[in-house]
């Protein structure tokens, strides 16, 4: 069972949906990168989460209405995606690095790193959790849900 995020997790995570890094996030919350780091371990282990926590966090956060108030950013609308491209994402999501992206598609490690070099350049991100974020915001990867009303949530 997994346990609520807290305030100060889903505002590092929110953060982590930006595409910033710990530097970035620790400096926007007046908090150290270190911390940053402590508090993406401790919020992974309450959504029961292993392996690369980043993307997985944000997908996460997604899923279960932590970020429904985070305002999209402004990019061009992308409606469909390659199912190469499609897969990739949704393995981003899940926290697979490339040598498991190719695993799971059943191709060479430099296929999986140029879909998710064309993925990147597509969707203008800057990290995995920012791919995923943006994924979300243009339901590539479904529909956020509505935040339930005992969660914090993510400051727009």
């Amino acid at each position: 069972m997994t346990q609520p995020l807290t305030p100060c997790q889903i505002r590092v995570i929110a953060g982590l949906a930006r595409g910033h890094l710990a530097a970035r996030i620790g400096q926007d919350l007046g908090i150290s990168p270190r911390t940053v780091h402590n508090h993406i371990l401790r919020a992974a282990a309450r959504a029961g989460l292993h392996g690369r926590p980043q993307p997985q966090l944000v997908d996460y956060a997604y899923r279960h209405g932590y970020l429904a108030d985070l305002a999209p950013e402004q990019r061009a609308p992308i409606f469909a995606l390659s199912a190469r491209l499609a897969q990739t994402l949704d393995c981003l999501a899940r926290g697979l690095s490339v040598n498991g992206i190719a695993d799971e598609l059943g191709v060479g490690r430099d296929t999986a790193h140029e879909y998710r070099r064309r993925l990147y350049r597509l969707l203008q991100a800057r990290t995995r959790a920012h791919a995923v974020a943006l994924g979300w915001q243009m339901e590539l990867l479904g529909r956020a849900r509505p935040v339930p009303a005992r969660v914090g949530r993510a400051a727009a």
